[in-house]
C-alpha cells in the first residue's frame, strides 16, 4: 500500500472501500465517463489496480459522447444581452470615483471586479454560449485538487507532492476539438497560454518555463468534447499571487467543483466560497476528500445539513474516501461516479445551458445589484466636484472685482508711465495751460510712434501684471478652499496645473490690450475726422484716463488734451466706454482661463456628473435578460444529497 503523493505529511492511507454514490452523484444516465473506459474493467472481469492503470491515458470515450444531445436556440436575444451587457460595461468603465467619500474605496474594488468579470467572463461566454463549459475544481491547501483532477482524467497533468503550492499556475485540460475556445483570449485574457504537447512531460513543460501570469493547456483524447477542467491554484495559499489567481480562476467557470476534506469543510475559507456561489448563482458540486470510512456517514450528513441551511440543498455531494493510489491516481471505481456526472454535465444540453445560463445571469444579477449604489455614489461625487467649483468661481469672482479696482484707483500711473508721459508733454503739467501747445509737442514727440509705444506699453505692463496677479490670487485662493475638503483634497492634488495659470496667459493678455489700444484708435479716429497719426496723443491721454482715472497731474493733463483734440467730445462717457472695453477684454480673459481650470477640475472628477447613461444602460439589460429568459430557471436543479 502506498500514501496518496502531494496529500501532506501525516496523511492516512485510503480504505480499499469505495462510498457508493448516493442520490445525485451519478446524475443523467451512465454512459459519459473519461480518464479510462470504466465500463471495460467491468466487463473484462479484472477489477485489479494494475489493469486499471494501464488504461489510464488511453483516450477512450464512451459512445455518444462525442455529440451533445439537445439544442440550442434564442440566439437573437442572446445578441441583445451581449449588446446591452457591453453597454453597461462602457458605462461603469466610464466611471471613476475619485473622491475620497466613506465607502468609496469598497465601491472602486467592487467597480474593478465587476469589469473583471465582465471581460474574463460574461462577454466572452455571451459571444460564445456554445463553447466548452468549462470546470474549475479548486479548495483549501492539501484538500487532493491536483490528484483528483489527474485521476479524472487518467494522465498527470497536474503536479503533487508535498511541497506546498503544487499548483502554480492553473492547468486547463480539454479535448484537442476544443483547442480553438482556450488558445484563443476569450477567456482569462490577461493570462499567456502554454500548451503540453508530444512528448513533453509535465514536469519538463512546469520547470522549463515561467508559470507566473501563465496557463497550461492540455488537450486531451480522454475528456470529453464540450468539457474543460481547470486545476485551480489554492484559494488559501501563502502566496498571494496564487490566491488571486485562484479567484480569478472561479470568476471565469460554468461550474465549481469545490474540494474539501472530513477535517476543513467547516473551515470559513470553504463557505465564503460557497456563499459567493450562492450569491452569483453558480452551480456547484461539493467533494469529500481524504474521508476516513469511520467517519464518512456522520460527516456527510453534518455537511449536507450545512450545504442546505446555507442554500445548497441541491449541490451534488461526492465523497472520496481514503484508499490506495495505483500510479499516482485514484481508482475508478472511486471516482467514477464524478466522471459520470461531470460528462452528463456537459453532453446534456438543456443541463449545459442551465449551467452557462445560471452564471451568466448571477454574474449580472451581480452587477445590476450594484448600479443603485454606483449612481449613489456617482451623485456624491457630483456634489463634491459642484462644490469645488463653486469654490473655482467665488475665487475667481473675488479676482475680477480686484482687477476692476486697480483699474481705477490711479496705482497702474505708476512712475514709469509718469516718466513716459513727462518725455511726450514736456514741463507743460499746469492744468490751466494751452492745450493747444500740449498738443503739438505731443505731436513732434510721437514722431515715429517709438515713444507712443513707450507710453502704451507701459500702461498695458501694469494692466498684465494687474490680471496675472488677479489670476494667481484666484488659484491660491480656491487651492485654500479646496484643502479644507478633506474628501476632494488627494484627487485634486493629483492636478498640479489646477495650482497653475496657462503657460500662454500672459501673452494673451498683451494681445487683448493691444486690441483693445487698436479699437479705441479707430474710434477716435471717427469721431475726430483726423488722420490717424494726428489721433495718437489723445489715445495716450485717454489711455491713461481710463487706468488712472484723474488722479495725479497726469489726468488733468490727459483730459485737456482730449478737449482739444476733439472738441465738443464728452470725455466723460468716452472714457467710461473705453473702460468699459477693457473690461471686458479682461473679464473675458479670466473667464476663459477659469473655464481651464474647470475642465481639469473635472477631469479629476472623472466628468461623473450624470448617472443617467448608467441607469439606461441597466434598464435595457434588464429587459434583454427577460426576454432571453436565461438564467436559474432555464436549468434542472440537481438532486438533493443524502
Amino acid at each position: 500500500m502506498e500514501n496518496r503523493p502531494g496529500e501532506g505529511e501525516g496523511s492516512a492511507v485510503r480504505a480499499e472501500a469505495a462510498d457508493p454514490p448516493g442520490p445525485g452523484t451519478a446524475g443523467r444516465g451512465s454512459a459519459g465517463a473519461f480518464g479510462w473506459n470504466g465500463s471495460d474493467s467491468r466487463r473484462s472481469g479484472d477489477g485489479s489496480e494494475a489493469a486499471e492503470g494501464t488504461r489510464r491515458g488511453s483516450g477512450e470515450r464512451f459512445p455518444g459522447t462525442d455529440v451533445p444531445r439537445g439544442r440550442r436556440d434564442g440566439a437573437a436575444e442572446i445578441r441583445a444581452v451581449l449588446l446591452a451587457a457591453e453597454a453597461l460595461r462602457r458605462e461603469i468603465a466610464a466611471l471613476t470615483l475619485p473622491f475620497d467619500l466613506p465607502e468609496v474605496e469598497e465601491l472602486r474594488q467592487e467597480r474593478q471586479r465587476l469589469l473583471t468579470r465582465l471581460d474574463a467572463y460574461v462577454l466572452p461566454r455571451l459571444r460564445r454560449m456554445d463553447a466548452p463549459l468549462l470546470v474549475v475544481i479548486g479548495g483549501s491547501t492539501g484538500a487532493g485538487k491536483s490528484t483528483l483532477t489527474n485521476s479524472l482524467v487518467g494522465l498527470e497533468i497536474s503536479p503533487t507532492g508535498v511541497l506546498r503550492p503544487t499548483t502554480r499556475s492553473p492547468v486547463l485540460v480539454h479535448h484537442p476539438r476544443d483547442m480553438g475556445a482556450f488558445q484563443s483570449r476569450r477567456i482569462l485574457p490577461k493570462l499567456s497560454r502554454r500548451t503540453m504537447s508530444g512528448s513533453l512531460s509535465l514536469e519538463d513543460e512546469a520547470t522549463r518555463r515561467p508559470t507566473t501570469g501563465s496557463i497550461l493547456l492540455v488537450p486531451h483524447e480522454s475528456v470529453p468534447p464540450g468539457l474543460a477542467v481547470i486545476d485551480s491554484p489554492d484559494l488559501d495559499s501563502h502566496v498571494e499571487a496564487n490566491r488571486e489567481l485562484a479567484a480569478q480562476l472561479f470568476e471565469v467557470a460554468d461550474l465549481w467543483v469545490f474540494v474539501t476534506t472530513g477535517t476543513d469543510y467547516a473551515d470559513m475559507v470553504p463557505w465564503e466560497l460557497l456563499a459567493e456561489a450562492v450569491e452569483r448563482e453558480v452551480s456547484v458540486a461539493v467533494v469529500l476528500d481524504r474521508m476516513r470510512e469511520s467517519e464518512i456517514a456522520a460527516v456527510r450528513v453534518h455537511f449536507a445539513t450545512m450545504l442546505r441551511d446555507r442554500g445548497l440543498a441541491a449541490a451534488p455531494l461526492f465523497t472520496i474516501p481514503e484508499t490506495v493510489l495505483v500510479g499516482g491516481m485514484l481508482p475508478y471505481r472511486v471516482i467514477a461516479p464524478l466522471q459520470r456526472w461531470l460528462t452528463d454535465q456537459a453532453t446534456d444540453v438543456v443541463t449545459r445551458d442551465g449551467h452557462v445560463g445560471r452564471a451568466v445571469r448571477g454574474a449580472l444579477d451581480a452587477t445590476l445589484e450594484t448600479v443603485p449604489q454606483f449612481t449613489t455614489a456617482t451623485a456624491d461625487q457630483a456634489l463634491v466636484n459642484r462644490g469645488a467649483r463653486a469654490d473655482l468661481e467665488a475665487a475667481f469672482t473675488r479676482a475680477v472685482g480686484e482687477v476692476g479696482r486697480g483699474l481705477g484707483d490711479g496705482s497702474l500711473i505708476d512712475a514709469t508711465v509718469q516718466a513716459g508721459w513727462q518725455e511726450l508733454a514736456g514741463q507743460d503739467t499746469d492744468p490751466g495751460g494751452d492745450g493747444g501747445r500740449l498738443r503739438r509737442r505731443m505731436q513732434v514727440a510721437l514722431r515715429g510712434h517709438s515713444r507712443y509705444q513707450s507710453v502704451s506699453d507701459a500702461v498695458s505692463a501694469g494692466v498684465v501684471r494687474l490680471l496675472v496677479a488677479g489670476v494667481d490670487d484666484a488659484l491660491r485662493g480656491a487651492l485654500r478652499a479646496w484643502a479644507q475638503r478633506a474628501e476632494a483634497a488627494a484627487a485634486l492634488a493629483q492636478h498640479p496645473e489646477l495650482a497653475r495659470r496657462s503657460r500662454d496667459f500672459t501673452a494673451r493678455a498683451n494681445a487683448a490690450l493691444r486690441e483693445w489700444q487698436a479699437d479705441v484708435l479707430d474710434e477716435l479716429n471717427l469721431l475726430g475726422s483726423r488722420s490717424r497719426p494726428s489721433a495718437e496723443p489723445s489715445v495716450v491721454a485717454l489711455v491713461c484716463l481710463v487706468v488712472g482715472a484723474d488722479t495725479g497731474w497726469v489726468g488733468p493733463a490727459a483730459r485737456r488734451l482730449l478737449a482739444t483734440e476733439a472738441p465738443g467730445l464728452d470725455v466723460d462717457a468716452r472714457v467710461r466706454s473705453a473702460r468699459e472695453q477693457l473690461h471686458r477684454h479682461l473679464r473675458d480673459l479670466l473667464v476663459i482661463e477659469r473655464s481651464r481650470v474647470e475642465e481639469v477640475l473635472d477631469e479629476a472628477a472623472g466628468n461623473a456628473v450624470d448617472a443617467a447613461g448608467l441607469n439606461r444602460a441597466a434598464e435595457r439589460l434588464r429587459g434583454a435578460l427577460e426576454a432571453a429568459g436565461i438564467g436559474p430557471t432555464d436549468a434542472e436543479p440537481a438532486p438533493e444529497p443524502t
